[in-house]
């Protein structure tokens, strides 16, 4: 049986937590993981944007799935999918996720997310549930240690601004392929839902105040030829250029060194239509350190729309 995690689970949740294998469900590209925590538990009841679900097995726990919702946008991303160690976990796993993906349906959610190691069991599970995989990012990450001197101001580069939204879509859509624009957003509202630029104004300016940092290099015509993307509480780097333009990928990267906390090491995700810019991360000392699998269920069916138009007879 499979139902919503309840309050009244607290004790089998905690018995649970100490027999548990690994949470395979992956944050971000940094590699993190959201553990079965009591604060974990007490959120899946109290945080509105969140919900868990667990399948019961003569009293116990056998898995758990939990979802965070994403602010302004009918978008799921799983943060924990874990089962009990049994044989009979791989059941375990596509269970949960039918389930999950049914009760998105009965909430009305377009789309479900899930990250997973390259190498994650789950990976079967979530494509035999109607997962498919839209994409794949090879994880590069520099030490603290080996981190260059920082950069100082970089020519033209400046902050991105809430006005730069439609050039920088033009610019996703000139250089990510069709495959993974179907998922993440064919519509210039459907991309600003995964660049989170469909919150709230206020909670958009606090976010992206505290942790996160965006910046462009303009073009002389007013497209937009490299977008730069920083998370300094994770270290993380993100780029995107066009290749048409005249772009020194190199200085970016070096840039952005200097701008995260020097104490971290720096994680930068490559996908699979990158393979330019791994190359450039390599000859910055950077190496190449996991591989993740991005996948994605949608529940919404795309349909065009229907109209009438004049017709003028000579």
């Amino acid at each position: 049986m499979i139902r919503a995690l309840r309050p009244t689970d607290v004790l089998a949740y905690l018995a649970f937590r100490e027999s548990a294998s690994t949470n395979e469900a992956l944050i971000g590209a940094d590699g993190g993981r959201s553990a079965p925590t009591i604060r974990a538990f007490l959120g899946s009841s109290l945080e509105p944007r969140r919900q868990a679900w667990v399948q019961i097995d003569r009293g116990r726990i056998a898995g758990l799935v939990a979802i965070r919702a994403r602010f302004g946008a009918d978008i799921w991303d799983i943060d924990q999918l874990i089962a009990a160690p049994s044989v009979d976990e791989d059941r375990t796993y596509f269970r949960l996720l039918e389930h999950l993906c049914q009760s998105a349906v009965d909430e009305g959610v377009a789309r479900v997310f899930l990250r997973l190691a390259t190498d994650s069991p789950c990976v079967a599970a979530a494509r035999q549930s109607g997962f498919c995989q839209y994409a794949t990012e090879r994880i590069y990450q520099l030490p603290a240690e080996a981190r260059p001197r920082p950069v100082g101001a970089m020519l033209h580069l400046r902050p991105r601004r809430p006005s730069d939204h439609v050039a920088l879509f033009q610019l996703y859509h000139a250089v990510v392929p069709f495959r993974v624009r179907q998922v993440e957003g064919m519509t210039l509202q459907e991309w600003r839902w995964t660049d989170a630029w469909g919150m709230p104004p206020g909670s958009l300016r606090l976010r992206l105040a505290g942790h996160r940092r965006d910046y462009i290099l303009p073009t002389g015509s007013g497209s937009i030829a490299a977008w730069l993307r920083l998370d300094p509480s994770h270290g993380l780097v993100r780029l995107l250029w066009d290749s048409r333009a005249e772009v020194d990928v190199g200085s970016l990267v070096e840039y952005a060194l200097g701008q995260l906390p020097p104490r971290l090491p720096v994680t930068c995700p490559v996908r699979d239509h990158q393979a330019e810019l791994g190359t450039i991360l390599d000859a910055q000392g950077f190496t190449g350190v996991a591989g993740h699998t991005l996948l994605a269920r949608a529940l919404v069916q795309r349909l065009p729309e229907t109209k009438l138009v004049p017709v003028h007879v000579s």
